[in-house]
């Protein structure tokens, strides 16, 4: 062993020692466990989550032992909050209880009854649905792709000031997109990105002073699209290609 070897060990022992004895006497003094815990403390920034039913779930936990207190349990019950995507229970010197809450921060509706976070994770908002958002459907596990996609679709879709507000996708690998004014495209299972590219280049001619007579854009052919325009009288009127 080295002289550094040595030295490294020299001092790391000494550290282990006092870690070990203070471990030994805790566990040896009678009562040290129920010690109550003299305070708690809470952060985060509310928005959804109501601090009283945080503090509701906290509360009976105060009068365990500082040693005592289940922290795992105490966040999974504060992470079975609806609107808490995770929580953080820490133990601090002297007899504090710290207890950490991050909101869920929806990014769009799933379904008609639930939303996804920004970590694409399925929950139920209750009554707090944002009507604002996109709409996103797919299979179930699908979630995290579906936004995904959505993220690249509405970003090349706003260079070109289109706003995407939907995107679905169906059990056998089909994409349709929902864009402004009730505009439909569909984009098919193949080839997905070859053909949103020519979806983009698509809209350049079809949305220049007549894009709200547009009802869908249909890609799934090899050589071309098909467009279908809002006849005046109601219906739809098929301008080119075959009728999906």
């Amino acid at each position: 062993m080295t002289r550094a070897g040595r030295k490294r060990r020299r001092i790391a022992s000494p550290v282990l020692a006092t870690l070990l004895l203070v471990a030994a006497g805790a566990a040896a003094i009678p009562g040290l466990s129920l010690v109550p815990i003299r305070e708690v403390k809470i952060h985060g920034a509310f928005e959804r989550v109501s601090k009283e039913d945080i503090e509701a779930l906290v509360i009976p936990y105060a009068s365990w032992g500082w040693l005592r207190l289940p922290a795992d349990r105490l966040r999974e019950q504060l992470e079975s909050l609806r609107w808490v995507a995770a929580a953080e229970v820490r133990r601090e010197w002297p007899l504090n209880l710290s207890v950490e809450i991050a909101e869920r921060r929806p990014v769009a509706r799933w379904g008609h009854s639930a939303m996804l976070d920004h970590a694409a994770a399925i929950f139920e908002p209750g009554d707090s649905i944002d009507r604002t958002l996109p709409v996103l459907h797919g299979p179930d596990g699908a979630q995290a792709q579906v936004l995904a996609r959505y993220s690249e679709f509405s970003r090349r879709l706003g260079e070109k000031s289109v706003a995407l507000e939907g995107l679905s996708l169906n059990a056998r690998g089909g994409w349709t997109l929902q864009l402004r004014d009730g505009l439909t495209v569909r984009l098919g299972a193949e080839s997905i990105d070859r053909r949103f590219e020519r979806v983009l280049r698509a809209l350049e001619m079809l949305l220049q002073g007549e894009g709200h007579e547009v009802a869908y854009i249909d890609m799934r052919y090899p050589n071309g699209f098909a467009v279908a325009r809002r006849p005046q009288g109601g219906g739809q009127r098929n301008d080119g290609g075959i009728s999906p």
